[in-house]
């Protein structure tokens, strides 16, 4: 089985094609970063379409949010009819949500492909609506999810044959939303014990570190949703 993934940015997507890859299952990658930010890849099997991703990087880091968020849209759709034409043969296409929608449709309806739509939250809707309440309960302006998106992974939920999630909150928001169970996928997200471990001095330091500023008094401040589980 060969299995090809498709993310604009690294998010854990770099990190599973790299374990696709150790187990000889990875078909190719393809990233809107720029191909230097890509290792441990055979650059073979890698495919890079920076030309929007790199002023939108670029507008982050000197602070230009409104050119950011004016290149969103258009680099992700553009990202996704580049990778949709150059998609090569495989028996899964795995995508993280909002990038694939019609890189989906490629892998089916050429390849024969399995899609999986890897949604690291939980149901767009679900997460907008909680998004608003959280901003009207501190009396700061919401300016929404971009209806554009929303409406690019409704489709990917309803058009994939899997939906992959890292946590039983975010599963029970699909079941919410009407998305049927047997459609979704459990898939906790591991962790490289090489970078994370215990260190109990320095986890010392930063309880004292927040004790010092006030931290601590005001994170018990904080109100606890009891409707949002794992």
């Amino acid at each position: 089985m060969k299995v090809a993934v498709g993310s604009a940015g690294p998010f854990h997507a770099f990190d599973l094609a790299r374990q696709l890859e150790r187990l000889g299952r990875l078909e190719h990658l393809y990233t809107a970063y720029p191909s230097w930010r890509v290792s441990g890849l055979p650059k073979e099997k890698v495919s890079t379409f920076p030309w929007l991703m790199a002023p939108a990087m670029l507008a982050n880091r000197f602070g230009f949010n409104r050119v950011r968020d004016s290149l969103n849209v258009p680099m992700i759709e553009t990202f996704d009819r580049w990778m949709a034409e150059r998609l090569s043969p495989c028996d899964v296409f795995h995508c993280l949500s909002s990038f694939g929608l019609q890189s989906h449709r490629a892998a089916r309806s050429r390849h024969g492909a399995i899609t999986v739509c890897d949604r690291g939250s939980a149901h767009i809707e679900f997460q907008d609506e909680i998004l608003r309440e959280e901003f009207a309960r501190f009396g700061a302006p919401y300016p929404g999810i971009d209806p554009r998106l929303v409406e690019r992974e409704l489709e990917e939920y309803a058009f994939c044959d899997r939906i992959f999630v890292p946590s039983t909150f975010a599963m029970s928001t699909f079941v919410a939303k009407g998305v049927p169970r047997e459609k979704l996928r459990l898939n906790p997200y591991g962790v490289d014990l090489a970078m994370f471990h215990r260190e109990t001095e320095k986890r010392s330091d930063i309880s004292r570190a927040i004790r010092r500023n006030g931290l601590a008094a005001e994170g018990s401040a904080l109100p606890v949703r009891s409707d949002v589980g794992n």
